[in-house]
């Protein structure tokens, strides 16, 4: 079984994406992203994988998955333009620990939110049902604490909930012409969380 930390920018309303991409563009929180999974392996959905163009993110062991386009893909996934896809989180998972790309079984999840919303949901039922959906406990969240934007209709949410107790905050310069100051915010499951 792969261990996992959950990667995310939003805002205080927990916004985190506006038809399939960011409704905000700051260099530093890419800048933090890149430095903080650089070298290793991410894992992300089929519509977060396109809103980055279609590409692998260079420098990552790049697993997507995808329903649909990995529905034949089987447990090992299938190697497709620079990327492994696979047909479910649990799959891919499995696979990290397998194969501990880069001699690690860490993952990062990028999202999006139907793969932030699976991976956090067994949290209320405790560490057994991660185990019975073949799915590791993501026991660290990074996040970017975003200015606020108004939340509009069809905006996607990140499912945050108080699982989980602040570790380690550090806060951004603030650069000519930004509105605000961004937050990067380490957080950790708080004891008895997904117990």
């Amino acid at each position: 079984m792969s261990d996992c930390s959950l990667i995310v920018a939003m805002t205080k309303e927990r916004l985190i994406g506006r038809a399939n991409d960011l409704p905000w563009h700051w260099p530093e929180d890419l800048k933090h992203f890149k430095a903080s999974t650089r070298g290793g392996t991410v894992v992300m959905g089929r519509k977060s994988y396109d809103s980055l163009g279609g590409k692998p993110l260079p420098k990552r062991v790049n697993l997507v998955v995808s329903r649909s386009r990995g529905a034949d893909a089987g447990p090992g996934g299938r190697e497709e333009d620079g990327v492994r896809v696979f047909g479910s989180l649990t799959d891919a998972c499995a696979w990290v620990g397998r194969e501990r790309p880069g001699d690690t079984d860490h993952c990062w999840i990028l999202g999006g939110s139907s793969l932030f919303r699976e991976s956090l949901a067994p949290l209320d039922d405790g560490v057994a049902a991660f185990a019975q959906l073949g799915l590791p406990v993501p026991r660290t969240l990074v996040v970017t604490w975003v200015p606020s934007v108004p939340v509009e209709e069809g905006d996607i949410l990140f499912p945050f909930d108080e699982a989980w107790i602040e570790r380690h905050y550090d806060a951004a310069e603030r650069r000519r012409g930004e509105t605000g100051e961004l937050e990067f915010v380490t957080y950790v499951l708080k004891d008895g969380a997904g117990a």
